[in-house]
């Protein structure tokens, strides 16, 4: 799988968010999240996801950035100084984790046979006589007509 085709999958909204963490406390005990919270949570899905699809985190980072713009644009409204937090309940955070999309892994089908034969018939003829021939499958005749 390369970077066009992680573009062509079908994208959808992440919806857990339980592993979150809240790292910045108060004095009275309560915790809060924090932009930094909030990008780690989406390295840790995204290195995941490049594990998954046997990519580099890199290549599949520049693209979700891409496909997450508007996500990225309201995150940097909303934590725009060092001290900036949030409440896990807090509307507004709550919203800007409605807009976080990744790429549907579940709906890629691990086909190695699919995938291979497909491969294959992108192959010129003699290109496949060759693997065929390769392979010790079958032993080929070529006959040639000449008229």
């Amino acid at each position: 799988m390369n970077a066009k085709d992680i573009r062509q999958l079908n994208w959808v909204p992440v919806t857990d968010w339980s592993e979150l963490t809240q790292t910045y406390f108060t004095l009275f005990g309560e915790s809060y999240i924090q932009k930094t919270d909030i990008e780690i949570f989406i390295e840790n899905i995204f290195k995941d996801i490049a594990r998954k699809l046997n990519l580099s985190y890199n290549n599949i980072n520049r693209i979700q950035k891409e496909e997450n713009s508007a996500f990225y644009k309201t995150m940097k409204s909303l934590f725009q100084d060092l001290f900036s937090y949030f409440n896990k309940y807090d509307p507004s955070l709550l919203a800007l984790e409605k807009m976080l999309r990744v790429p549907d892994v579940d709906s890629i089908k691990n086909n190695d046979v699919e995938k291979i034969l497909h491969e294959f018939s992108l192959l010129k003829d003699t290109e496949k006589i060759e693997v065929l021939k390769r392979l010790e499958l079958i032993s080929v005749k070529i006959k040639f007509n000449n008229n």
